[in-house]
Formats: C-alpha cells, sequence, structure tokens
C-alpha cells in the first residue's frame, strides 16, 4: 500500500484500502522499539468506524511511504498494547503532544 506525502511526526490525512479493499481513515502514529506505526480506522459509506482501528507498520521511501501488515499475532498485541498505553497515558494527562 502506498501513500504519497509525508508521514512521520507531521501526519497528513490519507486513506488507503486494506487487503479487504476497505477504505482505511490514517487517524494516528506513534513510534515504539525503533519502527514507526500508523494506526487506521475503517470509513463505512461516509462514517469512521472508530469502534475498531488497525495498526500497520510504516516504511518510510523519501517523501513517500508504505504500509505493511504486523504478520505475527504476538507481535501485534504487544505492539497493540504499548498504543493502548500511550493512549490511556494522553486521555491521563489531558493532552496530546
Amino acid at each position: 500500500m502506498l501513500f504519497s506525502g509525508n508521514l512521520c511526526k507531521h501526519l497528513t490525512v490519507g486513506i488507503f484500502f486494506d487487503r479487504f479493499y476497505n477504505r482505511v481513515l490514517l487517524v494516528d502514529e506513534f513510534d515504539f522499539e525503533k519502527d514507526h506505526y500508523v494506526v487506521g480506522a475503517v470509513i463505512e459509506g461516509e462514517t469512521i468506524n472508530d469502534d475498531g482501528r488497525y495498526i500497520y507498520r510504516s516504511v518510510m521511501n523519501g517523501d513517500d511511504f508504505t504500509v505493511e501488515k504486523i504478520k505475527k499475532e504476538f507481535d501485534y498485541r504487544r505492539i497493540a498494547e504499548a498504543y493502548m498505553a500511550m493512549e490511556d497515558d494522553t486521555e491521563e494527562n489531558g493532552s496530546e503532544e
């Protein structure tokens, strides 16, 4: 999946299609263990389904980037738990970075 535009630390609005051809909106990004990740929410019609978010590893290539599925379930769970902990910290502090 290829995106145009910059990402790291200046997330722009981006929409891509997942492997099931769902439209996915980039809603967040974060760094964990030396890798950069993006978080997407599926777009259903004209509505963003924020109930389920999906995490992808992002790979920068100049001004473009691609996203890769996190293939190992163990890794995905560990990364998702780290993301959720970051979200909890942000909500408790009442601010975003």
